[in-house]
């Protein structure tokens, strides 16, 4: 084992994290979204049945909603993260004369730690948007039930 395949290994593993992480953040959105949308439909349907007039609290529901959804699509979206090497990268740097097998792994830990570096904003601030998704649907929830209270 040379002096940086620990150091190698350890790079790769942050950066299947990260990319672990934005999966997850993804996937729970949709999930969110999903539940959101269900409570929307079935509390804010119980509350208006029978043509019971639409309340502030039922307003307030729907524009919670939707901003979730909105919330929802942001963490959704796309965003430009690297998680690999350029392999034209790792050609010039072996290419380099006298570069050594430990010099070679050392370049590459380090270029992905620059990448995981570049990426930790990107992901920090899906996280801090799932987050407020979370809130809304919180939100959401709670002025839908006191819609529905006293009806």
């Amino acid at each position: 084992m040379g002096k940086y395949d620990l150091a190698l290994e350890e790079a790769r593993r942050e950066l299947e994290r990260q990319s672990s992480d934005i999966a997850s953040l993804r996937d729970r959105a949709v999930t969110l979204l999903t539940i959101g949308g269900t409570l929307a439909t079935i509390l804010g349907g119980l509350a208006t049945r029978g043509g019971a007039e639409v309340r502030p609290f039922t307003y307030a529901g729907v524009g919670l909603f939707c901003a979730l959804a909105v919330v929802a699509v942001v963490v959704m979206t796309p965003r430009k993260v690297h998680f690999g090497q350029d392999p034209a990268k790792i050609i010039e740097a072996a290419d380099v004369q006298g570069s050594s097998s430990d010099s070679l792994v050392r370049h590459m830990a380090e270029q992905m730690n620059e990448q995981y570096e570049t990426n930790k904003p990107k992901v920090d601030q899906l996280t801090y948007w799932y987050t407020g998704a979370v809130v809304l649907f919180a939100a959401e929830v709670v002025a839908l039930l006191l819609d529905l209270r006293g009806r």
